[in-house]
């Protein structure tokens, strides 16, 4: 005889089986949820930083202009023609080569003249002071004649006709002495003064030689042989080769933050280069600017008055750093712990262009988000993230 389950015992175990089925929907149903909670914040991604120690700069963007370190126009000291010509416009020339000579005739008939004339002078400045020192012999012996003479003539020993004669004798020599000596002064005069005249002729033939002042190419050439040129006309115009200064202005205020020497990087061709700020000096162009230079040398396919961009560093320092970008209102920022972000408070030092110090509240290998201000302000403490 089978047995029956009573309907009671039926309904029991049909709710027993509903409650089972709701209990595991629901554990599904959330399991669900959180994989759909996950997913969500999976999708937060953002952009990371490593913290490092690294170079922090301030600095200042200017548009330079390059020009030759130098360029000069080449012109005669003297007045005289050209006698020969050694170079033409494009050649190189290096320091000290020889560019033109001056025609020598004129100023070494006058080297002759005035050489001449010391020579005569130095042999009648030798005569004169061997007559003067016979003169002197004869004056101290008419000196010595006169004193025994006046000493006679006192203790009435001799005649007054003998011992004015020994007066008369010691003035006379004394007189010719005197003239002898003052001949010889202007004499030693004369000879300074012509030996002067000599030097400057002598200086003169020097400048016949028209040298390169550096080293460059002769751009122009103004004059031919022959032509008689003078201090006022310049002969050649000459600059330097692959070596450059860059000009600019900056403001007064600027300017105190820039000395001689201060760290300048400038971009040619899609590189960087750096050398350091040489010279500042007052605008020609007013008195509200100052024009800083800075030289540069040997920059591939460089030409005259390229416009440079150049960035003037008013202070660099190698610290731990972090970008500003990252930085919260309240000097925070968000630290990257087990893939969540984490509100750090930080302590900043010096702050650059892009960087900023970090004084504590951050260690070398930490990793924090770095976005736009107003993108990190749409995420919040706690968020989970994937880094990039």
């Amino acid at each position: 005889m089978s047995s029956k389950k009573s309907p009671k015992k039926i309904i029991l175990i049909a709710i027993s089986l509903l409650i089972i089925i709701a209990i595991v929907s629901v554990i599904k149903k959330k399991s669900q949820l959180n994989k759909a909670r996950k997913s969500e914040e999976e999708k937060a991604r953002i952009h990371l930083y490593t913290v490092t120690t690294g170079n922090i700069q301030r600095s200042m963007d200017y548009l330079a202009f390059a020009e030759p370190e130098k360029d000069t126009m080449i012109k005669p000291r003297i007045s005289a023609p050209i006698e020969k010509i050694f170079v033409d416009e494009g050649s190189m020339v290096k320091e000290g080569d020889l560019l033109a000579n001056l025609d020598t005739r004129e100023l070494s008939a006058s080297k002759n003249e005035a050489f001449e004339k010391l020579e005569a002078l130095k042999f009648s400045y030798s005569a004169k002071q061997n007559a003067i020192k016979s003169l002197k012999f004869k004056l101290d012996y008419a000196k010595r004649d006169f004193e025994r003479n006046k000493k006679l003539y006192d203790q009435k020993a001799i005649s007054f006709n003998k011992f004015d004669a020994s007066q008369t004798n010691y003035n006379a020599i004394s007189q010719e002495y005197e003239s002898a000596k003052s001949s010889l002064k202007s004499m030693k005069s004369q000879i300074k003064s012509t030996k002067s005249v000599l030097d400057r002729i002598n200086l003169n033939l020097s400048y016949t030689k028209i040298e390169s002042p550096f080293s460059g190419i002769i751009v122009r050439r103004f004059f031919d042989e022959g032509a008689l040129v003078s201090p006022a006309t310049p002969i050649f115009r000459i600059t330097t080769i692959n070596s450059y200064k860059l000009s600019f202005n900056v403001s007064q205020d600027e300017s105190i933050l820039i000395k001689i020497g201060t760290k300048l990087l400038y971009n040619f061709n899609n590189k960087t280069y750096s050398t350091k700020i040489s010279n500042i000096f007052p605008s020609l162009d007013n008195n509200i600017t100052l024009r800083v230079e800075a030289i540069i040398k040997n920059i591939p396919d460089l030409i005259d008055n390229t416009q440079i961009p150049v960035k003037v560093i008013f202070k660099e320092k190698t610290a731990l750093r972090i970008p500003k970008t990252s930085i919260l209102n309240s000097n925070s920022v968000f630290l990257i712990v087990n893939g969540r972000l984490k509100i750090k408070k930080i302590k900043t030092g010096f702050k650059g262009d892009n960087f900023v110090e970090i004084i504590s509240g951050l260690k070398k290998g930490d990793k924090i988000a770095n976005e736009p201000f107003l993108t990190l302000n749409l995420f919040h403490d706690g968020q989970a993230i994937e880094g990039e």
